[in-house]
């Protein structure tokens, strides 16, 4: 049997001070730091914001199973459940995918959503589409 926990998971959302603690001072610490995923993941927060700008009520939960599975970000609300992984790098590894499309099929959405630095949106595998993030 699958367990997962479906919990709230804070970020620290001033990237400028998180980037301060870790003393990553130019861009290219920045890039090379090994923090940057964790960086570039406080981004929830701001998808979030945008939806509750635009009155949607959402919940944000973080998605994890007891094999240590686990997708960034799970909006519930009124237009339904949307998985979403948050990665920097340009393509996704066939693990993320993997995990985001289990989740899709077992709770029967539509699709899932990996946010990511690619060039181009494109559906990237039969239920998950990738959207880069300067088209947000």
């Amino acid at each position: 049997t699958k367990q997962m926990s479906k919990s709230p998971r804070g970020y620290l959302c001033d990237s400028g001070l998180m980037n301060f603690f870790v003393q990553n001072f130019s861009p290219e610490r920045l890039v090379a730091s090994h923090y940057l995923g964790a960086i570039w993941e406080g981004f929830i927060n701001e998808l979030v914001t945008g939806f509750r700008n635009r009155l949607m009520s959402v919940t944000a939960c973080y998605y994890r199973t007891k094999a240590r599975a686990e997708i960034d970000l799970v909006l519930e609300g009124e237009c339904g459940t949307l998985p979403i992984e948050i990665k920097y790098a340009s393509t996704a590894h066939e693990r993320d995918l993997r995990v985001l499309q289990t989740f899709v099929t077992d709770h029967k959405l539509p699709y899932g959503l990996l946010i990511n630095n690619a060039d181009r949106v494109a559906r990237i595998a039969p239920q998950i589409i990738q959207l880069p993030l300067r088209f947000l």
